[in-house]
């Protein structure tokens, strides 16, 4: 009789310490959840007040409580450290993002641009037109490039890169915008400057 006494109060305690660690752990879940959502405010508080980089330091104190928030919070971390001039960071959370972006490559290239790396940007587009067979690949890549050019202050090869676009989509649904676009930088540029 002894025996089972123990062993029914051994399973009542234990059901009991299970309970108060289950309740331990949803309270914990719940406080994590609202430290993030306070974070989140915080962030967004830095962000509208123009502290960028307190506000790039809150979001990634998220991703440590919440990894899941990841695929949101990384582009916006690149875009917070493009901003701030953090090439450094920003690349590195560039990275992060290539790993679920479709256009990885073309992505990179864009961070690069908007960093003022005009020559990486370059080169990453550049190694994408020769891989590329799709005609309309090809023009979306030759538009991003002109776009670096131009922001790199090469009108000229600018101009090339969107007649390069227009070349090959040719005869397709897409050689319209193709001439638009390049009839719209010309007009807008009339005499491009020698490079």
């Amino acid at each position: 009789m002894n025996t089972i006494r123990r062993v029914i109060c051994g399973l009542i305690v234990g059901v009991w310490v299970a309970m108060a660690v289950a309740v331990s752990a949803a309270t914990n879940v719940v406080q994590v959840s609202g430290a993030g959502v306070d974070l989140r405010k915080q962030a967004r508080a830095y962000e509208q007040s123009g502290q960028k980089l307190k506000a790039a330091e809150a979001y990634e104190q998220i991703l440590k409580a919440d990894p899941a928030a990841r695929m949101v919070l990384a582009p916006r971390l690149v875009a917070i450290y493009t901003q701030a001039g953090e090439t450094n960071k920003a690349l590195e959370w560039a990275h992060v993002v290539m790993q679920t972006n479709p256009d990885s490559q073309a992505y990179l290239a864009g961070v690069n641009a908007m960093l003022g790396k005009y020559s990486e940007a370059q080169g990453i587009l550049e190694a994408e037109l020769t891989k590329a067979k799709e005609p309309r690949r090809k023009m979306l890549l030759n538009w991003q490039l002109a776009d670096v050019h131009e922001r790199a202050g090469k009108p000229k090869k600018a101009a090339k890169a969107l007649a390069q676009a227009l070349e090959v989509v040719q005869g397709t649904p897409d050689e319209a915008a193709a001439q638009q676009r390049l009839d719209k930088y010309n007009r807008q540029h009339k005499s491009p400057k020698n490079e």
